[in-house]
């Protein structure tokens, strides 16, 4: 990793959508957490909403600053946010909301911040009625507009970047760097009866679990549809879903309607997800859309199998049959089968979970994009071309 010069820090904000404990905030707080106090003074800006990772942020000194943003034209957010970088003398403004770029890079020149990064965490979500696509291609031309005068875009995965540059960021230097996640924390192997026995689930049954937003594009409603094709087989599975969002009403009705209601565990948002995937046989993500998939990786480094959805960047991520199974999107009926295919066959299941765990440590590493984050700022601040973080191709 570069260092930063010794005269003073080098002073960073980085402005991101909430503080709520979800993916692209939890990647935008590692970041900060593992660049202030190494050469870097680091202050966190969110727009809409505080939340439980601000907690940890404020406990390392870093300062947090929120918008109260009520929508993407809100001229007093703007206000704000021109108040905090004028005082702030920042060196780099690290935006990583896509949705207010419309003033958030206009703020920015204002400010005369000397170096602006972006980046982009999600592709395309799900199919949008024609007035919103009237207002993506306004977006469109307003990134062409902007992306020439922002010094580095990157993405969290390949597709994200091609994604962005189709949507008109295309005016700039980019690259791939692929998010991470804190494999220093120890995982110990998991008593797998005991993790079932505190969610109120019997030892001995299988369980398939998620970890995310209870929200359409997340996929649940396939994986409970493909329950009772899991359950035809083995009468015990049952699923663990943990995670909160505007579909749980929807998705316990379902679970109902299935007849599978009381196989169905939802059991909200958690501190400590590891401990919730330890108590899984095989860790479900039926996504429909994704940039990334922050989740599975988290489940890859606790060594349990997974079963994802062939979407975004998630096979980037995932090698299908080799570090876990891949199945078409909205397929509940592809997903049963890949998921009791890892239930029934013990061998595949330890072979595919151990050379998973092995890609994550190479390649998803906290540490990894924390260097590379540092090593893009750095480059940049010293007027140099930032190299790719992948190679091309």
């Amino acid at each position: 990793m570069l260092t930063p010069p010794s005269t003073r820090p080098v002073r960073v904000i980085q402005l991101l959508p909430t503080l709520q404990r979800r993916g692209l905030e939890k990647v935008v707080c590692a970041i900060a957490l593992g660049l202030h106090g190494h050469g870097y003074e680091i202050d966190v800006c969110c727009h809409k909403a505080t939340g439980p990772l601000e907690d940890a942020l404020s406990e390392r000194g870093l300062r947090v600053y929120c918008l109260d943003e009520k929508g993407p034209r809100d001229l007093a957010a703007a206000r704000r946010l021109l108040s905090i970088l004028r005082r702030g003398n920042y060196d780099i403004a690290h935006s990583h909301c896509a949705g207010a770029a419309s003033y958030q890079i206009p703020t920015m020149w204002l400010a005369q911040v000397p170096r602006l990064v972006c980046t982009f965490h999600s592709t395309p979500g799900l199919p949008a009625p024609p007035a919103v696509h009237v207002k993506a291609q306004m977006r469109s031309l307003f990134a062409a507009l902007v992306s020439r005068h922002v010094d580095w875009v990157y993405a969290c995965s390949a597709v994200v970047l091609k994604a962005q540059r189709q949507d008109g960021w295309h005016g700039c230097n980019s690259s791939v760097i692929y998010n991470g996640i804190d494999l220093t924390q120890p995982r110990p192997a998991a008593d797998r009866a005991a993790a079932k026995t505190a969610f109120g689930i019997r030892a001995g049954s299988p369980v398939i679990g998620s970890v995310g937003s209870l929200s359409e594009q997340k996929g649940h409603s396939h994986l409970i549809r493909a329950l009772p094709l899991i359950r035809s087989r083995m009468p015990d599975a049952c699923l663990l879903l943990v995670g909160s969002g505007p579909d749980a009403a929807t998705l316990a009705k379902l679970a109902q309607d299935s007849g599978c209601g009381d196989a169905v565990r939802f059991i909200g948002e958690r501190e400590n997800v590891s401990e919730c995937i330890h108590a899984m046989d095989v860790f479900a993500f039926p996504s429909i859309a994704e940039g990334f998939g922050l989740a599975l990786a988290e489940a890859m480094a606790c060594g349990v199998p997974v079963v994802a959805s062939a979407v975004g960047g998630v096979p980037e991520v995932v090698t299908d049959g080799v570090s876990g199974l891949l199945v078409p999107p909205e397929d509940h009926v592809a997903l049963a089968a890949a998921i009791l295919r890892l239930l029934s066959d013990h061998e595949l299941a330890h072979k595919l979970s151990a050379e998973a765990l092995g890609m994550v440590s190479e390649n998803f590493a906290m540490e990894k994009m924390t260097r590379q984050v540092s090593d893009l700022y750095l480059r940049l601040l010293n007027g140099r071309r930032a190299s790719r973080a992948i190679p091309p191709g």
